[in-house]
Parts: structure tokens; C-alpha cells; sequence
């Protein structure tokens, strides 16, 4: 490069600013005291002393131990649907039945008596086999049978028979005057049966007895008793029933 002349107006490097080995005058020199405030900032040892300690570290709380889970309940049993239930009318209203008549009732007592009445007869027929067999001697022989044929004992035999007949039916009377009198359909039919069988008997032995007036009345009285029977138990059984 070639030395260009430097501008008027401006000194030379040389004479005008200061040479780097002059000190300053505005700038203080290292050998020199300086006369500034001493500085208040703290030294880094001061600091850490000062400065508080970190907080110690907590042990990890541990949490409690966790209850073994409960044991489940099984299931219900599945349900079953109710049976379809078909529709059915409805039941009809009771009806009271109708209770026995006061001529039932006396109907039944009839037959008890006369059941009463045919047993005593029946027990006194086989009581008189005895009776027979003390007339042995007094009787003779019975027309019909053959010679030597002892009486008392043909006589002891019919008595027999008869009492067994009549203590049987009588007990037929019996049995049903209690099933009247309890108010059972049994002992009505029973009592029906018993009371026309018997009326008819009675009826027959009517005409047998046209000669005698006391026997007569006895057996008319014994038909009229068997035919009121018979038409109470059939007409007037029971009372009408009620809803």
C-alpha cells in the first residue's frame, strides 16, 4: 500500500492519543489503591453456610395390606316360569242344604221303637224253647208228622227260627232309625225299604185278622205307622235349601 497524507484537522496517531504504556489519568492504576466502597456481596462460603439445609426425605409410607376378597354366593338357581293355567269358570256359589224335617225326625223315632219292640219279641221266642221243652210230657203227637215225632222239639225249633227272624229285622229297624236320625241318605233308603216291606206284610196280615177286633186294630195300627214312615221319608226328607 502507498502513504496517503493524512486530513488536515486531525494529529498524528502518535501525538494525540495516549501510547498504551502511559497510564491513564481518568483510569486508576493497578498499583494504586482504589478508593471505591468495599462491596457488600457475600463470598460464596458465607452463602453456602447461610443457606438453610435441604429437608430430610420421609420413608415412603407402606400402605396396609389389602383383606382377601370374599368369597362369592353362587348363583340362584334359575327360576322357573309359572305353568300357563288354563281358564276355568268360576266355581259356583254354595248352596245351604236344607235340614231334616220335624216328620223325619219322627219317622226315624218310629223306626227305633219298633226296632226295639222286634228284639224283645225275638229274644222272647228263643226264650221259649225252654218253656216248650217243659210241656214235653203234656204234648202229643203233631198232626202232619210221622208217628213217634217228638212235639217239643218240632215246637222248640219253630221258635228258633222265628226268633232269629225277627231279631235280625228288627236290627234292620235299628240301624236304619240311627242313619235317619243322624240325617244320612243311607238310612233313609233303609227306612224306606224297611217301611214298605213291613206295610205290606201288615197289610196281608189284615184280612188274616178281620175276625178279631183287638187283632185287627193292632195290625191297622201298624200299617198306618209303616205308611207314615214311607211318605215322610219320601216327600218330607228335608227342608228347601237355601243360597
Amino acid at each position: 500500500m502507498t502513504d496517503q497524507p493524512a486530513p488536515e484537522g486531525t494529529g498524528t496517531p502518535g501525538s494525540d492519543m495516549p501510547s498504551a504504556d502511559m497510564p491513564s489519568a481518568d483510569m486508576p492504576s493497578a498499583d494504586m489503591p482504589s478508593t471505591d466502597m468495599p462491596s457488600t456481596e457475600p463470598a460464596p462460603a458465607e452463602m453456602a453456610a447461610a443457606a438453610p439445609p435441604p429437608p430430610a426425605e420421609m420413608p415412603a409410607a407402606t400402605p396396609p395390606p389389602m383383606p382377601p376378597p370374599a368369597p362369592m354366593a353362587p348363583p340362584p338357581p334359575p327360576v322357573a316360569p309359572p305353568p300357563a293355567v288354563a281358564w276355568q269358570a268360576p266355581p259356583p256359589a254354595p248352596v245351604m242344604q236344607g235340614r231334616r224335617t220335624v216328620l223325619a225326625t219322627i219317622a226315624g223315632v218310629g223306626l227305633l221303637v219298633l226296632g226295639i219292640l222286634g228284639m224283645i219279641l225275638g229274644v222272647l221266642a228263643l226264650a221259649g224253647t225252654a218253656l216248650v221243652g217243659s210241656l214235653q210230657s203234656q204234648l202229643g203227637d203233631v198232626p202232619g208228622l210221622p208217628a213217634g215225632t217228638n212235639a217239643a222239639d218240632v215246637l222248640a225249633g219253630v221258635f228258633v227260627f222265628l226268633g232269629v227272624i225277627v231279631i235280625a229285622y228288627s236290627l234292620v229297624y235299628i240301624i236304619g232309625a240311627i242313619g235317619v236320625l243322624r240325617f244320612k241318605g243311607w238310612g233313609r233308603v233303609m227306612g224306606i225299604i224297611v217301611g214298605v216291606l213291613s206295610g205290606l206284610f201288615w197289610l196281608l196280615g189284615l184280612t188274616g185278622s178281620a175276625n178279631s177286633s183287638s187283632g185287627g186294630l193292632f195290625v191297622i195300627v201298624l200299617v198306618v205307622v209303616h205308611v207314615y214312615i214311607v211318605i215322610s221319608l219320601l216327600f218330607f226328607w228335608r227342608t228347601k235349601a237355601t243360597a
